[in-house]
């Protein structure tokens, strides 16, 4: 009896050693790649800190996603003076086009004024109110904030951001991602919901802005194709929206056109600074 439990013991600690050598050895070969977030990529995530490596763009060629100590693309916040913070999805961000040549960037210079992009592609309301509520003080002191969040509320998922479930912590690990994507099968479940609807829309919106009580905030309706007016009119409701002209299909990238090319975001920058003037 008693050698039966210590082999059992020893086998299992055998084991453990072998998942956690295997692990490390993942790890320190990054299979599968760890990518460009921390976070939970089933909940909130984020954009890691002093990130510097290229991505590829859906029309073949690559842009460079760089962050800072803070994780967000472009400067830091000034410690004085005044400044603006711009907050959206990657179309603040800029997926596709360099950080010089992203719509925050861009708009900085027209104006003359600090604009540090706040942008997390792929973010909708739901990510930006509980991580914004976690951010340093250092980034809720602008005097102007611009809210660029409607694209990813309005788009249809299978299921709403509120009714994602953390991912279980075995596929955290590396070994675990890896197993995950060896059994994905190739069914994909239907898209049929908003991923923030227009009542939940309305309630984030009010929740980001109580971070920002002392600052001006505007609402920026992003130039979409196939816009949704009922996003629109909610985003009216809640912040004085910064209006734009119609933007031509040319601006968009044609593999990818819920983003703007560099021609686009120059297009929308000198409008905006139009408006903020």
């Amino acid at each position: 009896m008693k050698n039966t439990a210590l082999k059992a013991f020893f086998g299992v600690l055998l084991a453990s050693l072998t998942v956690l050598m295997v692990e490390a050895a993942l790890w320190l070969v990054n299979v599968p790649d760890r990518g460009i977030y921390d976070g939970d990529s089933a909940t909130v995530w984020w954009l890691k800190p002093n990130l510097n490596r290229p991505l590829p763009h859906s029309d073949g060629h690559t842009f460079q996603v760089h962050t800072n100590a803070l994780g967000l693309r472009g400067p830091l916040p000034p410690e004085t003076g005044e400044w603006i913070l711009a907050l959206g999805c990657s179309t603040t961000f800029g997926w596709g086009v360099e950080a010089e040549q992203s719509w925050p960037a861009v708009l900085s210079k027209n104006l003359d004024t600090p604009v540090i992009n706040g942008g997390m592609p792929g973010w909708s309301t739901h990510q930006a109110k509980q991580r914004i509520a976690q951010w340093p003080d250092s980034l809720k002191s602008p005097s102007t904030v611009i809210l660029a969040y409607w694209v990813r509320d309005a788009q249809l998922a299978p299921k709403a951001d509120h009714r994602a479930k953390p991912t279980p912590w075995p596929f955290r690990l590396q070994l675990g991602r890896l197993m995950a994507q060896a059994l994905q099968g190739d069914s994909t479940a239907s898209a049929t919901t908003a991923r923030v609807g227009l009542s939940d829309y309305q309630d984030n919106l009010a929740e980001i802005k109580a971070q920002f009580p002392n600052q001006t905030v505007y609402g920026l309706f992003f130039p979409q194709k196939t816009p949704n007016a009922d996003y629109a009119n909610a985003l009216a409701a809640q912040t004085q929206v910064l209006e734009l002209p119609d933007f031509s299909e040319d601006l968009f990238f044609k593999t990818d056109p819920i983003h703007l090319t560099s021609a686009g975001h120059q297009t929308l920058a000198k409008a905006l600074a139009e408006k903020l003037r």
